[in-house]
This record gives structure tokens, C-alpha cells and sequence, in this order.
């Protein structure tokens, strides 16, 4: 049905039935051979007469009125009849249109009867246009010859975006039109799992349940296990192990030749534990939520990988599923059993291996799945950050203990060199001032500037067009693109991107797997985190923003703390994971204990002072000129030299220790291997108090307060010139830990918070009254000592072997030989002291 203006003269007879025929074709494929419903009758099983129509084409910019112009959408009328509204550019012929297919598939979705009264259905319907699109693509891409054609994806519309964003759960507003790569999983049914096969996609689209969450459907449409099964996808997502695996390579090969940040995104590099060997973990961000993914390449250096999965979460009902994956050189995927939390698997490396993965999908039960919806564009919608916001769906973190293979880098293929100042990657065509710092895992690309006292440290790329400036700090997995511009005290970490024209300057932070483009900007103290989008040109201000379209009165709404960056409060129960008051960014207990209650603060962690810590994030050291750190802290004596916390290696760092050689309290900086400044406590720490410790650099000057509820006292330095905090974090060693140092000085007492600002504030308003009765115990015992003689070396490997073959009948120190806190001595204790050694 067209009129007779505008594009009515594009209407021909040959436009028309090449674009009927199109359609007879979609409908051969979705109605005879994928089984469902015709799309014959109403939607409304009342208005049905008992006859069967046509589906009206209506095409717009033809002079048609009283209907909504647009590219192209399926809609109904007033009797609930489909029908489809598109323009004569998305009717194409020869090839034939790839639009018409998409949109009939919605109009057979409608038919279908079990979606069209869901709330969730609607992040998952543009989805299921696009499966159905596919399954067209297929049937025709060998007519057309579009299997090795750019121009047309080489038969696949793909997933691009998806891939990007698989660490949340999908569809979300960012993917749900590539999301349907698991219903094709489902339909390909390629590991024979129970239930799935061709017409599965047709049993959910005519089973489903009036606001029944599809991934809920899926567990109760097919007997298959659900967990196992999206286990079964991730893995076949490390090399896209499906039947059309030949076009959607290619599609990924050309996404990969574009630029190397397309790598950044699509695969997770997991970070390093500190002080744990072959111990790695989920960056903060793209921990997964629920049916999330991962997707880890690795760098193989051994016969045999072996990988234990431990998942980090509080929550009753997390879960995981892992799989290593190996790729021979045939192309050939090879694939491990999964394993589930706490368990072990390893796998034989083929001898002609080119490839090797590690996948982990977040499986958890049912009750903490995080329903929602399609987010349309307003506060007061349903499923819009104000109600639904990101903090509320349910993150899974995970560890990962690796034998056989190291996490693989990204690549980088371009002309370049080593930046003098940090040995960084350089292009021949970008520019960087000699004052800039680019970290050894660097990258400035393209035509990229990058001036000032800069600092682009950690996985971070700057590219295209891109400008960084002045004292901004790009870190991480960070990304800087198209002709946006970093300025001032900014920072981006994380696995941020920022891309066209967007800026970001004062103190503002980009940071989680945020992504801004257009003409946007955030300055002042905004935080854009988690999975936080933009392309609408808002200007963000102040607080923690996140959500896909959030609107300029959300933005102008959001809370914050002044200065504040990361408050680690340890409030909520903080067994598996650390959370930050404001922030997505976490910290993981490694050994320490959670309390709800301490000796009259309300939730703290304790720490033994054996081999108890915190691992937190390294950007708790990314500051410039100006910071304060605030701590509570509960110590209960013992050696000197406990770390209350440590950031930096071994030659450049910036640490606390309740107690020096001399008895005293004492704050180091030393930001260059060289030049140590020392802050020396006026008044020695008592055991079994709560004291608050300020941590102050402003303007040249170290400033080092410590409070019980009687005195302030004060101490300070001066720092030479030209330093800065953020120096301490160069370091590819570098470590963040609190309750430790860089090797060693395990902190024995309790911690009641730890806060890291980006400038000077007020003291705490805590106060303590309660303290504790401490027995010194005298230097806290050195772990693996078993023969007690203050050092853990060989001798005590030969003693714990003469007591495992019953030589000797007793230890002097039991406990220091219990290396896995078991409560029993056997060969795992031996096995862990023997690695220690070898460390």
C-alpha cells in the first residue's frame, strides 16, 4: 500500500515483486520449515472471524498519512493485525533487502501468541528479529554469493556488539538487537544436550508465560540442565564453534584488522592477585552477571593447562561454569569438561595447538536472576536506572588458578617505537611529549596527541584523533578514540571507552565498562561506571552514574560525597567480596574475616598477621598532586614493620606501618626508587585501640594524622620536587593491598574503613570508645617455620617430610605447617611449602 508522492514514482512493478517474493521466501523459511504460525489472523484471539489475511506492506514517504514515519517496524491495527511499515530504501532489490526479513520476523513473533504480553520480551525482540533475519542469510547467502563478500558480512549480520558487552546480562540496551547468538545456540543444539534443536526457538515463542523472564523459560521449556547449558555456549563462543562459523570468523577477523582496541573489547584479560602465583582474577568490571560471560585468551606455556575456579560471591545460589578451550591448527575446537565453582580441570595441549581460551559464564540459580526490561528513555520507567539501578543486579566475581598457560596480551601489529619515558608502544604516526608517561603495555596509535604531565599506564590505548592532556590519567583496559579529549586531573580506567567528541576534564572518572561518545561530556566530580552509555550529549556533573540512556535529570540528581573516590566501609557482610559505597569497583578479602561487630565498630575486617590481606583495586593509588587516604584502624602489636596497607613494588611505593625499628608509627614515600620521605608518628601506637589515620599530600607536603579520641597528633615532610602519588603505581610489579606489604609484614589487627580521596577533606566523624585488652604475643610467627627457628627455608621441608613418613612423631610449630588451613598436616601443606621455596 503506497500513495502517490514523494518515493511513489521508486514503486514499480519489478520493485514489487522482487520485494513479494522476498517475503514468499521468509515466509517458506519461518512458516514451513522453522514450523511456526502463519501470520494469517488476528493476535487477538476475540477479533478472530475465522478468516485468514494477508499481511499489509504499507510505504512510507509516498504521500500515505495518519500513520508513524519511519526507516521501518512492524506494528498492529485496531482489529490486532500486523502489519509492516517501511521506506522504499530499506525494500531493496537485487541483492535483496535484509530489512524486509527482519521485520517479518516480527510480525511471526506477534503470531506466535506467547510473547506479545511481556514486559521482558521487548530487550529480546529485536534479537529475535534478527535470528529470524539469519536464518534467511543462510538460506540465501550461497545465491547471492555473500560468503565472501565484505560488503555484505560475508553472510552474517553478526554480533559485534554483543561480544562487546558479554559480561552483562543479555539483551540490555546496548546489544539487543546482535543478542541472538544463544537462541541460535539453542537451535544448532550442537553438544546434543536434551530438549533444544530446530524448533526450540518455536516452543518459546509459542509456550511462553504472560511476564515470564525468558532466560526463566528457557530452564522450563527444555529438560536440559540450565547451567550446564550456557556453559556449553560460552565455550563455543572462544571461537564461535558453530555452523556458520566460517562467515562469522571472517566478520571477527575484520573486526580484529580494523584496530586492536576491537581485541580490548571482545576478550577479558584477567588480572594478577597480588602476591599469589599463577592466581588470577576478573577485573572488577567485567565480572559477569548472571548468563555473562567471559572470554580469556591464553598464552600457553606448558604440556598440560590446568585451571581451578573459585567464585567470590556472598550470595546463596552463585555460581559458575568454566572451560579451557584449544583451537589446533586445522581449526579444530577442543574443549574440556566444565567445572563448577571449586573445582579442578585440566586439559592435554595438541601438539599442533594455535589457540588456547578459558571461558567462564556466571550460572546462577533462578531466585537471583535480575529480570528487566528495555529502558525507554525516562526516569520513571520500570526498568530505568532510578528504579532498576546497576548496583541492584547481581555481579559474580571469580578467581582462577592457572598451570600450563598465562594470560595471553593484546596484540599489536603496526609501525612504532618504545616511548623513552616507560617504555610504552608509540605509533610513528601519533605524538607524545617526552614528559608523558606510557606504561610498558601501552599504546598511543593513529594520529592520537597526547601532552602534558599525562599518564597512559596499564593496558590503556589512546587512538584515531584522539587528545590527553594536562594530568589526566588513562588506565587499565582503558580507551581514548575518535577526536574525544581527556584534560585536567581525569582520569579513564578500567575497561572504559570514550570515543567522537567527547570530553572529560576537572576530576572527573570514567571508569567500569562505561561508553560516551557524541558530544557528551563529564567534568567536575562525576564517576561514569558500571554499564553507563551515552550518546545523547548529557553533561555529567558529580556523583556515580550509570544505566544505558540515562537522562540529563538523572545525571543532575546523582549523589556524592565530596572528594570522595573509593569508601570501603566493610558495612554489608564482606566474606567474598569488599563493595565501595558509591562505586562498582570492589576488593577482594584474601583470608580475612568479616565481622559484624568489633570491639564497638560495626563491620570490620580482621586480619591475623600471618597470611591474611586485602587485594584492592590499583586505582586506590591513581592520584596526582593532591589526595587523602583515611583508615581505622585496630592494631594488635606484635612485630614491627606490619603494613597497615601497601601501594607500589619494591623500589617505588607509599606504605603505613603501626610500628617502625624504633616503636613508631611511620608513613614512606618513596615515588622514584630513590628518594624516600619518611613521616615519623610523634606518639607510639597502643595495641587494642582504635585510632583513625589520615594519609595528606597537598601542595609539596606529606602530611601524617593520627587520632585516638583524646589527641590529633601531627607529623609532615616535604616532598621532593616533581613527584606525584600516581608515580608509585608504574611499577609493572606494583601492587594495592591492605594488611600487607610488598612481600611480607602481614598486619595482625582490625580495619574499620579505608577511603581514598582526590583532595584534602575533613576528619572522620567516627568515634571509638571501646578497646581491647592485648597480650603481646611477640613477633608474629613466620609462616612455614616449622622447625620454630624464625625462618622458613629447607630444613623445614625435610622436617615436615620425615613427619609425613612418620620419622618424626612431633612438630615444634603445628600450625606453621598447616599451609592450607585445613586442620590436618599432609602432602597438599608439603606441596604449598614447597612452592613457597621455589617462590
Amino acid at each position: 500500500i503506497w500513495g502517490n508522492s514523494g518515493d511513489a514514482g521508486q514503486v514499480t512493478q519489478d520493485f514489487l515483486k522482487k520485494n513479494a517474493d522476498n517475503l514468499e521466501r521468509c515466509w517458506d523459511i519461518y512458516v514451513n520449515k522453522l514450523g511456526m504460525t502463519e501470520c494469517a489472523e488476528s493476535v487477538e484471539a476475540r477479533l478472530r472471524d475465522g478468516h485468514k489475511y494477508k499481511l499489509n506492506v504499507y510505504i512510507s514517504g509516498t504521500g500515505l498519512s495518519g500513520m508513524q514515519d519511519d526507516w521501518a517496524y512492524m506494528s498492529y491495527d485496531n482489529q490486532g493485525y500486523p502489519y509492516l511499515f517501511t521506506c522504499v530504501g530499506a525494500m531493496q532489490t537485487d541483492p535483496a533487502s535484509w530489512v524486509m526479513p527482519h521485520e517479518f520476523g516480527h510480525a511471526i513473533t506477534a503470531h506466535q501468541l506467547g510473547w506479545n504480553r511481556n514486559k521482558y520480551s521487548n530487550t529480546w525482540w529485536e534479537a529475535l528479529g534478527n535470528w529470524f533475519r539469519e536464518q534467511w542469510i543462510y538460506e540465501v547467502s550461497g545465491e547471492y554469493g555473500w560468503s565472501d563478500d565484505f560488503s555484505h558480512g560475508y553472510g552474517t549480520d553478526f554480533f559485534e556488539t554483543y561480544l562487546k558487552n558479554s559480561c552483562f546480562t543479555s539483551p540490555f540496551g546496548r546489544d539487543y538487537y546482535s543478542a541472538w547468538v544463544l537462541l541460535q545456540y539453542l537451535t544448532e543444539n550442537p553438544d546434543r544436550l536434551d530438549g533444544y534443536g530446530a524448533d526450540f526457538v518455536k516452543t518459546m515463542l509459542q509456550n511462553g508465560r504472560d511476564d515470564e523472564y525468558p532466560l526463566s523459560m528457557i530452564d522450563r521449556l527444555a529438560p536440559a540442565d540450565m547451567k550446564e547449558t550456557l556453559g556449553h555456549y560460552a565455550k563455543r563462543m572462544a571461537t564461535l564453534d558453530f555452523a556458520q562459523q566460517t562467515a562469522y570468523r571472517k566478520r571477527l577477523d575484520a573486526l580484529l584488522a580494523q584496530g586492536a582496541w576491537n581485541w580490548q573489547q571482545i576478550y577479558t584479560m584477567l588480572d594478577p592477585v597480588d602476591g599469589q602465583a599463577n592466581v588470577y582474577s576478573v577485573p572488577t568490571e567485567r565480572a559477569p552477571q548472571a548468563a555473562g560471560l567471559n572470554i580469556v585468551p591464553l598464552a600457553l606455556n606448558g604440556s598440560t593447562v590446568t585451571v581451578t575456579l573459585n567464585g567470590r560471591s556472598e550470595l546463596t545460589g552463585a555460581d559458575w561454569r568454566g572451560c579451557i578451550v584449544i583451537e589446533d591448527a586445522a581449526g579444530q575446537s577442543h574443549y574440556s569438561e566444565l567445572i563448577a565453582n571449586g573445582e579442578t580441570v585440566s586439559m592435554a595441549v595438541p601438539q599442533n595447538a594455535s589457540a588456547a581460551y578459558l571461558t567462564v559464564i556466571a550460572t546462577p540459580d533462578e531466585a537471583l536472576y535480575c529480570p528487566s526490561g528495555l529502558h525507554w528513555h525516562q526516569d520513571s520507567d520500570e526498568f530505568g536506572e532510578t528504579k532498576q539501578p546497576f548496583s541492584s543486579k547481581h555481579r559474580y566475581p571469580y578467581q582462577v588458578t592457572i598451570d600450563g598457560a598465562g594470560i595471553m596480551e593484546r596484540p599489536l601489529r603496526m609501525n612504532g617505537h618504545r616511548h623513552a619515558n616507560g617504555g610504552g608502544f608509540v605509533a610513528d604516526s601519533a605524538r607524545v611529549d617526552s614528559s608523558v608517561y606510557v606504561g610498558p603495555h601501552a599504546a598511543v596509535i593513529g594520529n592520537a596527541t597526547v601532552t602534558g604531565n599525562a599518564v597512559i599506564d596499564g593496558y590503556a590505548m589512546i587512538a584515531e584523533n584522539a587528545t590527553v592532556s594536562g594530568n589526566a590519567y588513562i588506565g587499565d583496559h582503558a580507551l581514548v578514540m575518535g577526536r574525544s579529549n581527556v584534560t585536567d586531573n581525569a582520569k579513564v580506567i578500567e575497561s572504559a571507552c570514550i570515543w567522537d567528541t567527547y570530553k572529560v576534564s576537572g576530576d572527573a572518572v570514567v571508569k567500569g565498562v562505561a561508553f560516551c561518545m557524541a558530544n557528551g561530556s563529564a567534568s567536575g566530580q562525576a564517576i561514569l561506571d558500571g554499564d553507563y552509555y551515552d550518546d545523547g550529549s548529557n553533561t555529567a556533573t558529580k556523583g556515580t552514574c550509570c544505566g544505558w540512556y540515562g537522562t540529563q535529570t538523572y545525571l543532575d540528581a546523582r549523589p556524592y560525597t565530596d572528594g570522595l573516590y573509593l569508601n570501603y566501609s566493610f558495612d554489608a557482610d564482606s566474606s567474598a567480596v569488599i563493595k565501595d559505597q558509591y562505586t562498582t569497583t570492589y576488593a577482594l578479602p584474601q583470608g580475612a574475616a568479616w565481622e559484624a561487630n568489633r570491639t564497638g565498630a560495626d563491620g570490620v575486617m580482621t586480619l591475623d598477621g600471618r597470611d591474611d590481606y586485602i587485594d584492592i583495586d590499583d586505582s586506590f593509588g591513581y592520584f596526582g598532586d593532591s589526595a587523602e587516604y583515611q583508615f581505622a584502624m585496630l592494631w594488635r602489636g606484635g612485630a614491627a614493620d606490619q603494613k597497615l596497607f601497601y601501594l607500589g613494588d619494591a623500589e617505588q611505593y607509599l606504605s603505613f606501618t603501626p610500628k617502625n625499628a624504633q616503636g613508631m608509627p611511620e608513613l614512606t614515600f618513596r615515588p622514584n626508587g630513590n628518594d624516600a620521605v619518611t613521616v615519623t608518628g610523634s606518639r607510639a601506637v597502643e595495641p587494642g585501640k582504635w585510632y583513625k589515620i589520615r594519609i595528606i599530600a597537598e601542595n609539596g607536603t606529606m602530611t601524617l594524622h593520627i587520632a585516638d579520641n583524646e589527641q590529633d597528633s601531627v607529623s609532615s615532610a616535604q616532598l621532593p620536587a616533581s613527584v606525584s602519588l600516581r608515580d608509585i603505581m608504574r611499577g609493572a610489579d606494583a601492587v594495592s593491598v591492605i594488611g600487607r606489604g610488598f612481600d611480607g609484614g602481614y598486619f595482625n589487627g582490625s580495619i574499620d574503613f579505608a577511603r581514598a580521596y582526590f583532595k584534602p577533606v575533613a576528619a572522620p566523624a567516627e568515634v571509638y570508645t571501646e578497646t581491647e585488652q592485648i597480650t603481646e604475643p611477640g613477633d608474629a610467627p613466620v609462616r612455614g617455620d616449622i622447625n620454630a627457628d624464625g625462618e622458613c627455608d629447607v630444613a623445614d621441608a625435610v622436617m615436615m617430610v620425615k613427619y609425613l613418613l612418620t620419622i618424626e612423631n612431633a612438630l615444634p610449630d603445628p600450625a606453621a605447617a598447616d599451609l592450607n588451613a585445613d586442620g590436618r598436616i599432609t602432602a597438599a601443606d608439603l606441596a604449598l611449602l614447597k612452592q613457597m621455596l621455589l617462590d
